[in-house]
């Protein structure tokens, strides 16, 4: 799957959205940690699927860095900036928030990550399907996402990564076994979403794009999903 479109990414797809959150998390922190590196930022707002995963590592040994939010649960750029240290592995800041709905600067966050040679990753969950997610924009790492949250079918999540962060390539961890395992429930469940797209009154519309998406092997009856959409433009039909 990760050579089907000519794109600079690595896909992996999970059971689910907060798999695609823990296999970031763990992965990019192993890597970290390999590199003397055992210091992660996030914000106190993040989804449990992020939260939980942070607390895990904790009793690993590594040092979390919980970021505060304004009124309107945005996370301050610049106290992203000043949370970063020589030993920082990875920051993680949700796109959208669960809860309350508020967009987050990622973009922002995801340039001072790059100066300061920090992983980058954001939990886009709440985000695809509602709002443009252009990945070459934002300038991320790396990005979960789940297909339920955009009428596509349950228990099936995508994490992309950048190939560029040889995390996801090298890296021969259990989290990474994990997603490999996952992924064969997934190929029947996407099989049986391309079933009921071609059953579909609204078939022939959406057939073109269905061909494209299928070498992904990810679609659904409303929005259809292709990784060559994710990286040159929305992905929104």
């Amino acid at each position: 799957l990760s050579h089907c479109h000519p794109c600079p990414l690595q896909k992996y797809f999970t059971g689910g959205g907060s798999e695609a959150d823990n296999q970031a998390l763990l992965t990019a922190a192993e890597i970290g940690a390999r590199k003397g590196k055992k210091h992660i930022i996030s914000d106190v707002i993040e989804h449990h699927a992020i939260l939980h995963s942070l607390k895990r590592l904790e009793k690993m040994g590594y040092e979390v860095t919980l970021l505060p939010v304004d009124g309107e649960g945005r996370v301050d750029p610049e106290s992203v900036r000043k949370a970063i240290r020589p030993d920082t592995a990875l920051v993680s800041i949700m796109m959208a928030n669960n809860e309350i709905g508020t967009i987050e600067p990622v973009k922002e966050i995801a340039a001072i990550c790059r100066e300061n040679g920090v992983l980058f990753h954001t939990d886009a969950v709440q985000a695809v399907g509602h709002i443009p997610v252009n990945v070459k924009d934002i300038g991320c790492d790396m990005l979960s996402l789940a297909g339920h949250k955009f009428h596509g079918p349950k228990g099936v999540g995508v994490l992309y990564a950048r190939k560029s962060a040889s995390a996801f390539t090298s890296a021969r961890s259990q989290t990474a076994r994990g997603v490999a395992a996952a992924s064969n429930g997934t190929a029947q469940r996407c099989s049986r979403a391309m079933v009921a797209v071609s059953a579909s009154p609204r078939a022939p519309k959406y057939r073109a794009a269905c061909a494209r998406s299928i070498c992904s092997g990810f679609s659904t009856g409303r929005v259809l999903l292709c990784p060559s959409c994710i990286c040159g433009s929305s992905l929104l039909f």
